[in-house]
């Protein structure tokens, strides 16, 4: 059984992933995917292992969005953190 971790501190732990040495500490997430625009795809659960936070547009921080970019693929994706299921392999709970 996972262990349960609150937004908050999934969201500082995004927030501060860089190692005491300033290297990028990779996470894993899972989230919903809700979008207006594409409504067939609303409600499949997506996850990403090796992500990193990258630098948000002015008002992602304020519609309650973060950035991450995928390692492997230098996908760059936006999360709802709303939507987030899963940070590490632990449950999000709000």
């Amino acid at each position: 059984m996972s262990e349960t971790i609150h937004l908050r501190d999934a969201l500082r732990l995004m927030d501060e992933s860089m190692s005491p040495s300033g290297e990028l500490v990779p996470f894993s997430i899972s989230f919903v995917k809700y979008s207006k625009e594409k409504p067939l795809h609303n409600g499949e659960e997506v996850s990403y292992k090796n992500c990193i936070k990258t630098a948000v547009r002015q008002n992602m921080k304020k519609n309650m969005q973060r950035g991450i970019r995928v390692i492997d693929s230098n996908d760059i994706k936006t999360v709802h953190i709303w939507l987030i299921t899963r940070f590490n392999g632990n449950s999000v709970r709000w």
